[in-house]
């Protein structure tokens, strides 16, 4: 097993997540790994990966020596069940060259971290800093220019343009998700 040193915040730009360590499958060092997309092909045999731990303290490298269905793989470094036992709760990490090749009209969801949303009507809104897929759809935490922090749905219906090269997302702005006011009028009084 090979530790690697802490990396810098540049670094992690180059990598993507994929999920984590869930517990071990087996009695010769296989793991689940609980992945962020469970339709994901990116687990194959021979990808190096990195395990991270949530507090960064630090970094393991790992070959995939077999890849099982369902995100559960063996490491040619972890040979038993407690060694991979240890794994558990690890972020999963794989360099962003080593995701599938898309379409001409797909993109990564994770390539928008970090990207400005804009609306025709109000402007600059604010900075997407997570993506949730784990919802029914996915969700972009959009972090706004006051410091409120606002879960978008990241969907057709509402983002109108992208620009990956220019980190930056268009919607149509949807009556009370930024502004906190209501998206019905309120019926008269008596």
């Amino acid at each position: 097993m090979h530790r690697a040193s802490n990396g810098s915040s540049g670094e992690s730009e180059n990598w993507v997540c994929l999920g984590t360590v869930a517990k071990p499958f087996g009695v010769r060092g296989g793991v689940r790994i609980r992945l962020h997309n469970p339709d994901s092909q990116s687990l194959k045999p021979g990808l190096m990966i990195e395990l991270r731990t949530a507090k960064d303290q630090g970094k393991i490298s790992l070959k995939i020596k077999s890849e099982h269905g369902n995100g559960r793989v063996l490491f040619e470094e972890i040979t038993d069940r407690n060694e991979a036992e240890r794994l558990r709760g690890q972020e999963v990490w794989i360099q962003r060259d080593d995701l599938p090749q898309l379409s001409p009209d797909e993109t990564y969801l994770v390539d928008f971290l970090g990207a400005q949303v804009h609306s025709e009507k109000s402007g600059l809104l604010g900075e997407i800093i997570h993506i949730d897929i784990h919802s029914p759809q996915p969700l972009a935490r959009v972090k706004t220019l006051s410091g409120q922090v606002i879960e978008m749905p990241f969907v057709a219906g509402l983002i109108v343009g992208l620009s990956e090269a220019d980190k930056e997302v268009w919607i149509e702005e949807p009556i009370g998700l930024f502004s906190g006011e209501p998206d019905v009028a309120e019926e008269g009084g008596s």
